[in-house]
């Protein structure tokens, strides 16, 4: 049995934490949302020397040329089209929906999983991505040629607001400076919330699908061994 002092003690421990614990939640409470946001100093941001050579270069790249081209017709977005990971989370939804099977496991990669631009880096990653570059370039006009008046919260357009219950395994790959980065973060999440086998793998530096445009990169070997091994453990050899 425990002496009184040491009761003593371990209550006084207690009471103490679960007052501190409650004058934060009142502190938390009391504040209010800032409603302007955080003022971020033009910077030069280097090239890091973590990742190989094959990737710097990559990094040290400048912006997409025509990133500002914006679209207005489906003839005028056919060249350069790329929406393969949006367009894999939203068959499976649409499979849940038509009660087809499923596939045994997906990789979406970097999608555009938020048509509505909502995410933290689409305003962080805006001007850095080389790739996208901006969440008002050639990717939202091409949306809403896509859209062609559909709500842009409507799941098919944009799949994080779908019911992802029941989803296969999948595996989602991203980077530091990916304009998309929280949409595929977002994805992960949601799918971990809904108890689904999930596994993100983000790189050091790179924009959007960096991991796609050297196959001598190591990084990119990577990705695809990851992937690969992925497959293997869900739909077998």
């Amino acid at each position: 049995m425990l002496a009184n002092s040491q009761i003593t003690s371990t209550t006084l421990r207690v009471v103490t934490y679960v007052a501190a614990t409650i004058a934060l939640a009142s502190y938390a409470q009391s504040q209010t949302v800032p409603s302007g946001g955080l003022d971020v100093p033009a910077r030069n941001l280097p090239v890091p020397t973590t990742v190989s050579p094959q990737i710097q270069k990559l990094i040290g790249a400048p912006l997409r040329t025509n990133w500002n081209v914006l679209p207005a017709t489906g003839a005028e977005w056919k060249p350069g089209t790329s929406a393969g990971g949006g367009l894999t989370l939203a068959m499976v939804l649409k499979a849940k929906l038509d009660k087809v099977p499923l596939p045994g496991a997906i990789a979406p990669g970097t999608p555009m999983s938020d048509v509505t631009k909502a995410g933290d880096t689409f305003q962080t990653n805006a001007m850095v991505d080389n790739i996208l570059v901006s969440p008002d370039g050639f990717c939202d006009a091409g949306t809403k040629v896509y859209a062609n008046g559909l709500d842009f919260k409507d799941p098919m357009l944009s799949p994080i607001y779908g019911d992802m219950k029941g989803f296969p395994p999948t595996i989602l790959t991203s980077g530091t400076r990916d304009l998309l980065l929280s949409n595929t973060v977002r994805v992960h999440r949601k799918l971990r919330q809904a108890g689904i086998e999930a596994t993100l793998q983000v790189f050091e530096g790179q924009s959007h699908a960096h991991y796609l445009r050297d196959d001598t990169a190591p990084e990119t070997k990577e990705v695809f061994s990851e992937i690969a091994r992925f497959f293997d453990r869900h739909l077998g050899k």
